[in-house]
């Protein structure tokens, strides 16, 4: 399959659909949620509520028109390739059924919000995060989609049945599993504990495992794709984080052997985000300093990471095994 001249422009239309949703996380509230997302082609317009405002990101109707009919002309010339497969950019995933766990905050409510504005009904987990979970869910549903919202504990086995089991329930079924819910701590070398080790592996490594291992059924029927969150830190050492890196280089790992024990049914791919500025303010002066290292001069987004995460999620089935690095070029 060619690639060559359709891939690019597919990572440009996808972003501009995660772009759109990431808007939507970093609102996060009801009232600001735009009236319309996208149109046709990756061109589109927001309405903002509180504000009344309109953007236009067309310079003329003409030129609306234009790239519409170069799309539909298109249209057999892409056929069979990534391109040809984004035909409407608003719900090229309608039909689908998507589990994400740990979707009610950061970049799970940004990938949840990216995945259903493409169509997918959505089904997120929490552990603590009861009142972001509705709140996420609420505006999942202004998307047009069905979405649920499960507690759940991904380093528990019994937890992870039921979590699996009521989504396959509510939604018919699961198409996509995104594995999101993970932990994050800075220990130094020689305070690192053993109770502190086992927790982070038990949530980024564990957790995973557990939650594809129960969502197999499912994905194989219906020929899923399982989409693990890992790290730039799964790739670089990071002294002060090492269950961290460790857990999610094992992460990375555990998405390649997926790739082959449950291929060919179930495609395995794994995102692995450098640094990302969430406009947390107690990361300000870190997020600061570390754009100045970063090649692209800047931090990721969260709509970087949808971009990828969405990627995966239409990819052709035979793109398997694969850790895409989304860092800026930190990690060169």
């Amino acid at each position: 399959m060619q690639l060559s001249d359709g891939f690019f422009h597919d990572l440009a239309q996808v972003t501009t659909l995660a772009r759109i949703n990431s808007y939507v996380a970093q609102r996060g509230h009801e009232q600001s949620v735009p009236e319309a997302i996208a149109l046709s082609a990756g061109i589109y317009w927001t309405e903002d509520r509180t504000r009344r405002a309109k953007k236009n990101i067309l310079s003329s109707r003409q030129g609306l028109v234009k790239k519409l009919a170069t799309v539909v002309r298109g249209r057999r010339r892409w056929a069979g390739t990534i391109r040809g497969m984004i035909r409407d950019h608003r719900r090229f995933l309608a039909g689908k059924a998507v589990l994400i766990t740990g979707g009610a905050r950061r970049l799970g409510r940004a990938s949840a919000l990216a995945l259903a504005g493409a169509g997918a009904d959505v089904a997120i987990t929490f552990l603590d995060s009861a009142r972001e979970a509705e709140r996420t869910v609420r505006n999942l549903r202004l998307l047009g989609v069905r979405a649920i919202a499960l507690r759940c504990d991904v380093t528990e086995e019994k937890s992870v049945r039921t979590a699996v089991r009521q989504t396959a329930r509510e939604l018919g079924g699961i198409d996509i599993l995104v594995n999101n819910a993970a932990n994050y701590e800075t220990v130094a070398f020689d305070k690192l504990t053993l109770r502190q080790w086992d927790a982070m592996f038990a949530s980024n490594t564990r957790g995973p495992f557990l939650v594809a291992r129960q969502a197999l059924g499912s994905l194989r029927e219906r020929r899923g794709k399982i989409i693990n969150l890992g790290s730039l830190g799964g790739l670089r050492p990071w002294a002060t984080h090492a269950h961290y890196c460790s857990s999610k280089a094992a992460v990375h790992m555990l998405t390649k052997v997926m790739a082959i024990a449950l291929a060919p049914e179930i495609a395995v791919n794994c995102v692995a985000p450098g640094m990302i500025d969430l406009g947390e303010k107690a990361a300000a002066s870190f997020m600061k300093a570390m754009a100045k290292q970063t090649p692209m001069r800047r931090n990721g987004a969260a709509e970087d990471i949808t971009a990828a995460i969405l990627f995966f999620a239409t990819a052709p089935h035979f793109i398997t095994g694969q850790v895409l690095v989304v860092d800026g070029g930190l990690g060169l």
